[in-house]
């Protein structure tokens, strides 16, 4: 198809006269700075123009950057033929390194995920995209699923419950790793017509069951997604006991009420009741072996993102153990000290108590006849 040249440069003009006629010199200057007005040009000019023109010309990113530093008369004078394979090469390397926010939405039964796919790639993944400058994450998760899908899940995060990864996207480079960190959205209404906002960035969506994303055959490309499928279903099973309701009360409530069957807080069977996680004998919630994405109390963050062991919500804890994996035969003390305090008292008292076999005295005569030992000690034992 050839191109409508008057049309392009209509386009092109557009681009310049909205974000690059009024640029100060010393963006001009930092190519890098200059690359993401560049890049938002772009998303504009397959937005606006591509998304309604089909003669335009299709380009990539790099492609359209080539094409405004050899044409737009305000940028040439700053970056000279010679400079460009470098600021492209520069910008890339130092793009990759801009950390990645977005969520991952969990349909009403948490038995599937929303993946969407890039226009660009075939790969699907989490809707996600990069941090602009002085924006926070959440916010920026937010707008990243707003832009990606047309939903809006603002209101549906909470700023402890994410999972985070760092993944490497292939290269050889030596800072190629991303800080991606994905919020959690359980029970959203997959009912809701997905309608991306940025029309030439997402070509499909999907929402995907997690059991084909476990099993690896989800039927699409999802390298992007495998990191963090563990911690999802983690997080479905530990949701699923309450685990999460004081984060999520709208949404755990909703659950109970309409998938309690499939609750393993309702199970009936007296092995289930027996067996359940987080319960003991008596009915009391101690520490639970699970491990889950992400755990927090009231409003301190006890571990970080990834599989943790955590205490049960509630419950005590002192600066010793705060945050840290705990042992079950730890959990009943406020510290390892006051455990093996007591430990050392029990073994004791077995060995010299009322109803031991042999006193202090017997013991050193014993060490002394076998051993050679001969004790200086001249207190007084209190047992």
């Amino acid at each position: 198809m050839s191109t409508d040249i008057p049309l392009l440069d209509s386009a092109l003009l557009d681009c310049y006269g909205r974000f690059i006629t009024l640029l100060p010199e010393d963006v001009l200057r930092d190519h890098i700075h200059l690359c993401f007005i560049l890049q938002e040009a772009y998303w504009w000019y397959c937005d606006k123009w591509c998304a309604k023109h089909d003669d335009l010309p299709k380009m990539t990113l790099a492609q359209f950057i080539h094409l405004v530093c050899n044409d737009c008369p305000i940028i040439k004078p700053y970056v000279p033929q010679d400079d460009l394979p470098g600021l492209l090469s520069s910008w890339k390397v130092y793009s990759r390194g801009i950390p990645v926010r977005g969520a991952i939405i969990l349909s009403r039964d948490l038995k599937r995920v929303l993946l969407v796919q890039s226009c660009n790639s075939k790969k699907w993944s989490f809707p996600r995209g990069k941090v602009d400058q002085d924006e926070d994450d959440m916010t920026c998760a937010a707008r990243e699923v707003m832009e990606e899908t047309g939903l809006s899940v603002g209101n549906c995060m909470h700023n402890s419950v994410y999972v985070q990864n760092t993944r490497n996207d292939g290269t050889n480079l030596p800072d190629a790793s991303v800080d991606v960190k994905l919020y959690i959205v359980p029970c959203f209404d997959d009912s809701l017509k997905v309608c991306p906002v940025s029309k030439y960035e997402i070509s499909g969506h999907a929402w995907i069951e997690l059991d084909k994303l476990k099993a690896g055959n989800p039927g699409v490309s999802t390298y992007q997604v495998r990191p963090f499928v563990e911690k999802v279903i983690d997080f479905v099973r530990c949701f699923k006991r309450g685990r999460f309701k004081s984060q999520f009360p709208q949404q755990y409530a909703y659950y109970k009420r309409c998938f309690k069957g499939e609750s393993s807080e309702t199970r009936n069977t007296s092995q289930d009741q027996k067996n359940a996680p987080g319960e003991s004998k008596s009915g009391k919630k101690v520490a639970s072996d699970e491990t889950v994405p992400y755990i927090v109390r009231g409003s301190k963050e006890i571990g970080t993102c990834g599989s943790i062991h955590a205490l049960e919500e509630g419950e005590n804890a002192s600066s010793d153990y705060e945050g840290k994996i705990v042992p079950k035969m730890y959990r009943n003390f406020k510290s390892r000290k006051q455990h093996v305090s007591k430990l050392m008292d029990r073994q004791n008292n077995e060995t010299f108590g009322e109803n031991a076999r042999w006193s202090p005295d017997e013991m050193f005569r014993i060490n002394t006849e076998k051993f050679g030992v001969v004790s200086t000690y001249e207190g007084t034992f209190n047992l």
